[in-house]
């Protein structure tokens, strides 16, 4: 046998050991892709937040999406794809934040038709506290539970001279609106202008709240989302953090009158006291 013919015959053999070996891993492949579907239609689909949903928001369907789960990571708790009714899940209330991705459970949503649903909704330490509002002063109809406000009273003061002056002060910050009952009819109908509006307060901000109320006119002021993204549990802030006064928005109003400043002393002599003013006066 020359030598073309055996280098013929090892190239041979060389081609046929490679297209076994390629087979094989072809087939090898195509097996376990096969075993991998089977493997993923066999798992339970279970529901999980598309989004991040807060305490009190009020579910859609669209907040949710389908995830295959591993079987034995399935609680008896979590909604699964089986005999799932839409009406589960619509029109609840978050009662524990959900996170995007997690999985949905059966006591993270109550109904919104429950008595308990504010006390289920609270953080621990605060108070649910309802204040009067009408369409101008509760945002008319653009804030919804779960939102954050800020808290605006409007009030008249009065001087010693007897002139009255009005003021607005952003008096709270950052508060999370439980509720308002503004609520629409349905399609084609009329909204309902809002009343009260329930704000999640601490006890401090409560008895602020309540004396707010008696001085003057509460306003809400919506905050934007991203204020409060990802960030549920912001401390709310109970102190006067603005005021405007009447002169501020209006030329016609009068500015309230500074205090004359004095370069006075008292000057005691036994149980007698005189002032005496160092500019020259009495």
């Amino acid at each position: 046998m020359n030598k073309r013919a055996v280098l013929l015959l090892i190239l041979a053999l060389m081609t046929i050991i490679f297209v076994i070996y390629m087979s094989q891993s072809f087939f090898k492949g195509v097996e376990q892709k096969a075993q991998q579907k089977v493997a993923e239609v066999q798992l339970p689909r279970i529901l999980v937040a598309k989004q991040t949903l807060n305490i009190g928001a009020v579910t859609k369907l669209k907040d949710f999406i389908w995830v295959s789960w591993p079987d034995k990571a399935v609680r008896p708790d979590h909604i699964t794809e089986q005999g799932f009714k839409s009406k589960t899940v619509v029109g609840k209330v978050v009662r524990h934040a959900i996170v995007k991705g997690a999985p949905v459970s059966k006591a993270s949503l109550i109904d919104s038709t429950d008595r308990s649903t504010t006390a289920a909704i609270l953080t621990p330490g605060m108070r649910a506290m309802s204040v009067m509002v009408n369409a101008q002063t509760g945002v008319a109809g653009f804030a919804f539970a779960g939102d954050r406000v800020d808290v605006i009273l409007t009030h008249v003061i009065e001087n010693e001279e007897r002139k009255r002056f009005s003021i607005s002060e952003t008096v709270m910050q950052n508060v999370r609106l439980l509720g308002i009952d503004e609520r629409g009819l349905g399609a084609g109908t009329k909204v309902k202008a809002a009343k009260t509006a329930t704000l999640e307060v601490s006890p401090k901000m409560a008895e602020k709240l309540t004396l707010a109320a008696r001085l003057g006119t509460l306003s809400l002021s919506l905050r934007s989302l991203e204020d409060v993204s990802g960030t549920p549990s912001l401390t709310p802030v109970g102190e006067t953090l603005s005021g405007s006064w009447g002169h501020d928005v209006s030329r016609v109003l009068q500015k309230p009158d500074e205090k004359k400043k004095t370069n006075a002393v008292s000057v005691t002599r036994g149980s007698k006291t005189d002032v005496k003013d160092l500019n020259g006066g009495k």
